[in-house]
């Protein structure tokens, strides 16, 4: 079966009205490939895509605002292997400590927290849930793209007459 060239979509409506002209059509190719152009996730349509941005680089901004170079990360090599605290510690005591502490302050950091709580989370799909959390879910496509065609459109079929 062909797919006839028509008018480009502009909106959701035309595209509801096609997949309607296809499931009582019965053209399972064209049906195929128009639900396929569904997502449930917004930000899967181009008009809200964000635009990238040029941003001025962070060293224009640090010699703009006469900042101090930036802070070591918490978790970076360096950090965990410094023994500027320890040397201050044996040569001036506690109150070197201090005063190297209020110079140059540690990097803050907190236990480790889900980005998302747990009742939001079991609101979302099981699609999106694996996306959250980063792994892919498994997924299961027929053996028979026809068959399984025919029993969408056949389930199709059943509400409408349940519904007349």
């Amino acid at each position: 079966m062909t797919i006839q060239a028509t008018q480009p979509l502009r909106d959701e409506w035309q595209l509801g009205t096609q997949l309607n002209d296809c499931a009582h059509g019965g053209d399972s190719d064209k049906f195929r490939l128009l639900l396929a152009m569904l997502s449930e996730d917004v930000r899967d349509q181009a008009q809200f895509h964000q635009l990238e941005t040029q941003h001025p680089l962070p060293s224009s901004l640090r010699e703009q605002f006469d900042l101090p170079p930036e802070q070591a990360l918490y978790s970076a090599p360096e950090a965990l292997l410094s023994t500027d605290k320890a040397d201050a510690m044996n040569n001036g005591g506690m109150s070197a400590v201090h005063l190297l502490n209020c110079l140059n302050p540690d990097a803050l950091c907190g236990p480790e927290q889900s980005r998302i709580n747990a009742d939001v989370l079991a609101t979302m799909s099981p699609l999106r849930q694996a996306q959250v959390q980063g792994s892919e879910p498994e997924t299961k496509q027929p053996a028979n793209w026809q068959a399984a065609d025919q029993a969408l459109l056949a389930m199709l079929n059943q509400s409408r007459q349940h519904v007349a």
